[in-house]
């Protein structure tokens, strides 16, 4: 059946079988059933028009096609409908089936009897299926709670289906606890029953969620969280009305809070939940605000079902006008769908008098937009919520930090460049964060109080009295004015610039990957004769002359800027003492860097601007909170198109994205190294450092065995 194969390991008692991969289903494979369907297909064909034929338009039934519903999904069928035409589609499946390979599943096949006027009905309606061979006497029957009640007052148990008289042996047995069956993951049934199983599935996440806090390695926690664990609930939430689904919603955020908070180290005030539920590239974790999801999934699925909407909708407009009961006219499923149509009024941008025809007519139009842009209703509508909350989480966080930094710390990672080192797949090294670099990366990127930095510590060691020490780890980054010892013994300076040095180091090795010629610290480059000093630009990089309308030559000077004020001092600020969030601008936010762009651009510009050959310089400044500003953005996308031009390979975006994540996970494990460094030697009252220093990422420490209070929280777990 597959051209290629593998072989997958068995093993089982010590004994190792090797398993040939090369018949059967593979699990994701979207094809592995296309077989299978092409052949059941014409039995459902044939099906169809047997229906048809037995009950046809204007004939003496009652009914007619239209009245039976028939869904399958490759081997699952669901048959829904007048008794008369159930029995008349399984005796057909069961006659004709075996012929294409389809063949009635007793042990999982389940009947459920609507509600009857009476307990004799409901058996006659039992015996019918089984005169006709329909179904076997002891298979899965249900029969309505009611009907079974009513049973059990007239001392009538014995004669209902076996399953019954086996249950009422428990005196806690509820009929309406099994009334229901799975139908493709999710559940249909009373409210009880589904209650029941989505109580029994909140469980199991439970199980799955600590499995999760236990698994070893945290930047693998992350993925396996927000792209596996994380979603979860759409399907439920989707497929059951949100009456019922709200509990289990509570659960799950509660859920995704513990997993958050294993890898943070630390308790996360709940209000951060809508933070981490925004895309990456707007400063989130790229998580689904399920309390989002449940107030519009269910209603997108239900106004997919164009026939059953429509003919809905017109009923409930009737019975509002006519001042009717919605539970009495609809039960409490449509009461659900109307209450929850009318929520939609303010994301759909309609006034509160908008009937639920104008409602839906909205929503009709945005499902025609979704699909012209190759996206679902759900997403849509998701979208508009969350893009409402945004404003309401710039309040929220003004009123909580008047100083603005929290604020200014969400603009500055509200950007594509600062968050790539979350979406990368650590299956190669240089993708690959250790538990304290991942951890701390992101107790950084929210601005939360890093574990490891002791809180006892009044001022930094390095730097003496009266200089402070920032809980975030800004002063150790960008701020300390004394370094760890070096290994030749000698003062290093401001370790910035061990972080600078191994950055340099990644964009050179993403130059050489895409085929330019490139040189680090080219002494000749700028060099300008009988100058009283010369300067050195970090990188020469020649591009290939496939494009002779645009510069060959780049001098780069990579800049690593903290983009908050007071890092040497400790104590930070945005630098605007009066502006309030809603006057903040992206030159505010940018301040640090367009000053060190500046800077740069008036340290190399002539140079590069008077030289005989045409050299483009390139200030590509970084924040230290992850952003790669324009200019180095800018240069990452011609080193991109570059190598797509002369490798003769991939798009390149996907290029482009590789560069990205190149420099993202190399600044935030530098940077994370450094504060790590710093605080832990600080801890041990030790600043002399004989065996390693920042350049090679310090983990003397450690490596020391310092007994450090918090080392439980990232070391030996993944390191």
């Amino acid at each position: 059946m597959y051209f290629d194969t593998s072989d997958q390991i068995f093993c089982d008692h010590g004994e190792i079988q090797i398993i040939h991969s090369e018949t059967g289903f593979h699990q994701g494979d979207v094809l592995g059933s296309w077989g299978f369907m092409l052949t059941i297909q014409r039995l459902l064909e044939r099906l169809d028009s047997h229906i048809s034929e037995m009950f046809p338009e204007g004939g003496d039934s009652a009914f007619s096609r239209k009245d039976l519903l028939t869904l399958f999904y490759v081997d699952d069928g669901y048959l829904c409908g007048p008794p008369e035409m159930v029995k008349v589609a399984i005796q057909f499946l069961r006659r004709y089936g075996p012929n294409y390979g389809y063949v009635l599943n007793e042990l999982k096949g389940v009947l459920k009897i609507g509600e009857c006027d009476t307990i004799d009905d409901a058996l006659i309606r039992v015996q019918g299926y089984v005169a006709v061979e329909a179904i076997q006497a002891n298979s899965s029957i249900l029969l309505h709670p009611n009907n079974v009640n009513q049973a059990k007052m007239d001392d009538r148990v014995d004669e209902l289906p076996p399953m019954y008289i086996d249950a009422f042996q428990s005196e806690h047995f509820e009929p309406g606890d099994v009334y229901g069956m799975k139908v493709l993951g999710s559940f249909i049934g009373s409210d009880e029953y589904v209650t029941l199983q989505l109580e029994a599935v909140v469980t199991e996440w439970g199980r799955i969620k600590q499995e999760l806090i236990d698994f070893p390695h945290v930047q693998q926690r992350m993925l396996l969280f927000r792209k596996c664990f994380s979603q979860k609930p759409v399907h439920l939430i989707r497929t059951i009305t949100a009456r019922l689904t709200s509990n289990l919603v509570d659960n799950f955020v509660a859920m995704q809070m513990e997993i958050l908070e294993s890898m943070f180290s630390q308790k996360i005030p709940h209000v951060y939940m809508d933070f981490f539920c925004l895309p990456i590239r707007n400063g989130g974790l790229g998580l689904l605000n399920h309390n989002t999801i449940s107030s519009i999934a269910h209603i997108a699925s239900v106004c997919g079902l164009a026939t059953f909407r429509n003919a809905f909708i017109d009923q409930a407009e009737n019975a509002i006008e006519g001042g009717n009961d919605l539970i009495t006219t609809f039960g409490a499923f449509g009461a659900d769908i109307v209450q929850r149509l009318q929520a939609l009024k303010g994301i759909l941008d309609l006034g509160e008098d908008a009937t639920l025809v104008r409602i839906i007519q909205k929503i009709d139009e945005l499902n025609l937009e979704a699909m012209k842009n190759k996206t679902t209703l759900q997403r849509l509508l998701y979208t508009r919520v969350e893009k409402h909350k945004i404003k309401d989480l710039e309040q929220i966080m003004a009123d909580e930090d008047a100083s603005l930094l929290k604020f200014f710390n969400w603009k500055q990672i509200a950007n594509k460049s600062a968050g790539m080192w979350l979406d990368c797949w650590c299956t190669q090294e240089e993708f690959t964060m250790d538990n304290k670099e991942f951890g701390t990366a992101l107790c950084l990127r929210y601005q939360m109080q890093i574990p490891y930095i002791d809180s006892e510590l009044k001022s930094c060691a390095c730097c003496g009295k009266g200089t402070k020490l920032d809980p975030f780890g800004h002063h150790y980054i960008s701020g300390c004015k004394r370094d760890i010892r070096s290994g030749n013994g000698f003062n290093q300076g401001a370790q910035i610039h061990a972080i600078h040095d191994q950055l340099r180091y990644v964009l050179y090795r993403a130059t050489k990957h895409a085929n330019t010629r490139s040189i680090q610290e080219p002494v000749q480059l700028l060099y300008v004769p009988n100058a009283v000093s010369q300067v050195r630009p970090d990188l020469h990089v020649k591009f290939a002359p496939i494009n002779t309308t645009e510069p060959r030559d780049y001098a780069i000077d990579l800049t690593i800027v903290c983009p908050f004020h007071g890092s040497e001092s400790g104590i930070l600020s945005t630098g605007y003492s009066n502006l309030t969030y809603d006057k903040v601008e992206l030159k505010h936010i940018n301040s640090r860097a367009i000053a060190s762009k500046k800077t740069k651009i008036a340290k190399y510009g002539p140079i590069c601007k008077n030289h005989t050959k045409e050299i483009k310089f390139v200030p590509f400044v970084v924040n230290t909170t992850g952003q790669i500003h324009s200019e180095g953005i800018a240069f990452l996308r011609k080193l991109a198109i570059h190598a797509a031009e002369t490798r003769y390979a991939a798009d390149e975006n996907v290029f482009f994205n590789y560069y990205l994540k190149k420099m993202s996970v190399g600044l935030m494990k530098l940077v994370a190294n450094t504060i790590y460094a710093k605080a832990v030697n600080h801890f041990a009252r030790t600043i002399n450092n004989p065996k390693n220093h920042l350049r090679d990422g310090n983990r003397d420490a450690y490596l020391q065995n310092v007994v450090h209070p918090f080392s439980h929280l990232y070391i030996n777990k993944g390191d």
